[in-house]
C-alpha cells in the first residue's frame, strides 16, 4: 500500500467568509436525505480488522488503534488536541503528552530514558518499565513519535513483554546525539515511525454510505522590506462526496485563490457510480470530461469514528469527514 502524506491545513477567516458564499448551494442539493447514514451510531467498529503481509493485525479502540503480532503490541493515538498541543521544547511536550495517553493506563513506572532527539524533524523516544492496569503484568514501553515537517506524525506506544522483545523486533540502534552519525541512527528508527500507517482499514459500502466533505485552507503574507503590509494571498479549498445505495455517488469541488480581496472562484460537480475495486480502491464514473477516476483509497480511524482517504493518480490527499 501506499504511504499517504496528509497536509497540515491553517486557518484563514477572511478566504473562508468569501469563500462559503460560493459553496452554500451544497448543502441545499441533497437528493435524499433519507439515504445518508448519520455518523456510526449504529456500526461496531471495534469489528474491522486489517491483517498486514508481515503479520501485524491491526483494531480499532477507544482511543488508540492497536497493531499486534505475537506479545507485541502498538498503540497508534488517535488526534487528541491535548496531547498534540505543540511545545517548542520537546521534552516537556513529551512529559504533557505522556501524562495525558500512557500514564493512565500503568502504574509503577520505572527505568525512564530519554532516547529522542530534537531537531527539523524531531523524534520522541521515552522507554521505561511499567505495570499494565490492564493485565496486571510487567510490560516494557517505549513512547515514539516522529514530528514529520508535515504535521501529522502521531504518538504511538509500544507494549512488549520485556527490552529484548521489543528490540527484536525494531533493533537496538537507540540515538545517540553526541555521536557523529546520530542521523543515521534516527533513519534506523523507521521501522518503527512507519508503524503509525498501520491505521488504516478497508472500505465497505455500508459504511462508506452517507456524505464526507473536507476543507483547506492556506495563507501567505507579503511584507515591504521596510516592514510595511502589501497584501497576502490565499487558496481554500472545499470537496463533498455523497454515497447512495446502488453504488451512486455525487460530488461538488469548489475552489478560490489570489491576492485576498480578489480571488477567483471555481466550482465543479460529478454524479454517477462508483465501485470498490481489491477493498482498497474506489472507481469513479464520469469525471472530468465523462472519464474514469481511480483513487487509492482507505478508512483511518479517529476518536469519533472514522475518517475517508483518497489518494488519485498524482498522489493529492484528500481526507473527508463524515457527518
Amino acid at each position: 500500500m501506499k504511504q499517504a502524506v496528509l497536509k497540515p491545513a491553517m486557518a484563514l477567516c477572511t478566504a473562508v467568509m468569501l469563500f462559503a458564499t460560493s459553496c452554500s448551494k451544497a448543502d441545499d442539493d441533497n437528493p435524499n436525505p433519507d439515504d445518508d447514514a448519520n455518523g456510526f451510531e449504529h456500526a461496531d467498529l471495534s469489528l474491522l480488522a486489517t491483517q498486514w503481509d508481515d503479520g501485524w493485525v491491526s483494531h480499532i479502540k477507544d482511543n488508540w488503534t492497536e497493531v499486534a503480532k505475537g506479545q507485541l503490541k502498538i498503540y497508534i493515538f488517535h488526534p487528541n488536541q491535548q496531547a498534540d498541543a505543540y511545545h517548542s521544547n520537546l521534552a516537556e511536550g513529551n512529559d504533557h503528552a505522556a501524562s495525558i495517553l500512557v500514564v493512565p493506563h500503568f502504574s509503577n513506572i520505572t527505568s525512564v530514558q530519554d532516547r529522542g532527539i530534537q531537531s527539523f524533524e524531531s523524534i520522541t523516544f521515552l522507554t521505561a518499565d511499567a505495570m499494565d492496569n490492564e493485565t496486571g503484568k510487567p510490560v516494557h514501553l517505549v513512547f515514539f513519535k516522529k514530528h514529520y515537517g508535515t504535521g501529522n506524525g502521531r504518538y504511538m506506544l509500544v507494549v512488549a513483554d520485556s527490552k529484548s522483545a521489543f528490540e527484536n523486533e525494531f533493533g537496538n540502534n537507540y540515538i545517540n546525539s553526541s555521536s557523529w552519525d546520530y542521523m543515521d541512527q534516527i533513519n534506523s528508527w523507521n521501522k518503527l515511525a512507519n508503524m503509525q500507517w498501520r491505521n488504516r482499514f478497508a472500505l465497505s459500502s455500508d459504511l462508506l454510505t452517507g456524505t464526507w466533505s473536507s476543507g483547506n485552507t492556506s495563507t501567505l503574507s507579503y511584507y515591504y522590506a521596510n516592514g510595511g503590509y502589501a497584501g497576502a494571498t490565499g487558496v481554500a479549498v472545499a470537496d463533498k462526496f455523497r454515497f447512495f445505495s446502488g453504488n451512486q455517488y455525487e460530488s461538488d469541488h469548489s475552489g478560490a485563490s489570489g491576492m485576498i480581496g480578489d480571488m477567483q472562484f471555481s466550482h465543479v460537480e460529478y454524479q454517477g457510480s462508483y465501485t470498490i475495486q481489491n477493498s482498497w480502491k474506489i472507481q469513479f464514473t464520469n469525471r472530468f470530461q465523462g472519464d474514469t477516476e481511480v483513487f487509492d483509497s482507505y478508512f483511518e480511524a479517529i476518536a469519533s469514528g472514522l475518517l475517508l482517504v483518497l489518494v488519485d493518480r498524482n498522489n493529492t490527499v484528500t481526507t473527508l469527514a463524515k457527518h
